[in-house]
C-alpha cells in the first residue's frame, strides 16, 4: 500500500479537504481547470473558489480522510488512486477514487476526478465525455488484448489476461471485487449478458512499466447503445506480465438487463 507520494496531483485532495484555497491554485501552472462528478467543467478561478468552499464543507461534513492506493505516471500526466473514507447517514463509506493530473512541469494544468455516485446517492450519474477520442492509442500488449476482448465479448480471452489470483473491482468498491479466475469468469460473464461486449472509446494511456491507466468513454454495453460516459480504468500487471488487478472508476449506468 502507497503512504506518501511526490507529486503534485497527490496534494490535490487534501489540500480540498482542508479547504486551503491559496495552496490548491499554487498547484496549477495558470488558471485552474477541473473536471469532477459533482460539479462538471470549472474553468476560471471564480467556479474554483466557489467549488473548494462547497467540496470543503461537504467533506468536513463526512469526516473524510484519503488512503492512498498508488500512482501511475509518466511525463505528461499522474493518476492517483485512492480510498476517500466518508461517514454518511452514520454508515462508513470507502469510496474508491482517481483522480488525473496533466501537468506541465511540477504543476497541474488540467485534473479529472473520477468515481461512483452509487455508493452515496444509490444511484448512478450520466457523465459525458470529458477527453475526445483517441483513434489508435499505443498501450501494452496485454492491455491490448484485454481490451479487444472486452470489446468483442471474449470471455475466455478476458480471463486470460489475468494472473490466477488476478482480480477486478469494480467502481463501487471493496464489497465487489472479484478475484481468482473463477469469479473473473463469474464477473465477465454477466458484464457480457447483454448479448454483447463493451467497446471503448480510448482517450488517453498513462503507463509506468507496472500500472497503465486508461481513461476512456463507454459507448455500447452489449447490444444497448448507451449515452457516451467517461471513466477511468486502472491495470497492474503482476511478475508474469499478465494482469494481478483491473480497477474501475467510472458512474456508467448498465443497460436494464445486467441490473
Amino acid at each position: 500500500m502507497v503512504q506518501e507520494i511526490q507529486h503534485p496531483i497527490a496534494d490535490y485532495l487534501p489540500l480540498l479537504i482542508a479547504g486551503e484555497l491559496n495552496k490548491l491554485l499554487d498547484l496549477f501552472a495558470g488558471e485552474p481547470l477541473v473536471n469532477e462528478p459533482h460539479f462538471g467543467q470549472i474553468k476560471n478561478v471564480d467556479q474554483f473558489k466557489k467549488f473548494v468552499s462547497t467540496t470543503h464543507e461537504w467533506l468536513t461534513q463526512r469526516r473524510a480522510r484519503i488512503e492512498n492506493v498508488a500512482i501511475t505516471q509518466n511525463e505528461m500526466r499522474a493518476v492517483l488512486e485512492c480510498i476517500l473514507h466518508l461517514v454518511q447517514d452514520n454508515r462508513a463509506i470507502p469510496l474508491p477514487v482517481a483522480i488525473v493530473g496533466d501537468v506541465s512541469g511540477d504543476k497541474l494544468t488540467f485534473v479529472r476526478v473520477y468515481h461512483s455516485m452509487y455508493p452515496l446517492l444509490g444511484k448512478h450519474m450520466v457523465r459525458p465525455p470529458i477527453l475526445p477520442y483517441l483513434h489508435e492509442p499505443r498501450m501494452p500488449d496485454v492491455i491490448k488484448r484485454y481490451q479487444n476482448a472486452l470489446a468483442q465479448a471474449d470471455l475466455e480471452a478476458v480471463v486470460e489476461q489475468f494472473e490466477p489470483s488476478g482480480s477486478a473491482r469494480e467502481p463501487s468498491g471493496a464489497e465487489f471485487i472479484y478475484q481468482g479466475l473463477e469469479q473473473l469468469r463469474q464477473f465477465y460473464g454477466m458484464l457480457f449478458s447483454n448479448d454483447g461486449g463493451i467497446p471503448l472509446e480510448h482517450c488517453s494511456v498513462t503507463d509506468d512499466g507496472i500500472r497503465c491507466a486508461i481513461e476512456y468513454n463507454v459507448i455500447f454495453w452489449g447490444r444497448t447503445q448507451l449515452p457516451p460516459q467517461t471513466g477511468v480504468a486502472v491495470y497492474e500487471r503482476g511478475a508474469s506480465g499478465l494482469l494481478l488487478a483491473a480497477r474501475i472508476y467510472d458512474d456508467v449506468d448498465p443497460p436494464l438487463a445486467i441490473e
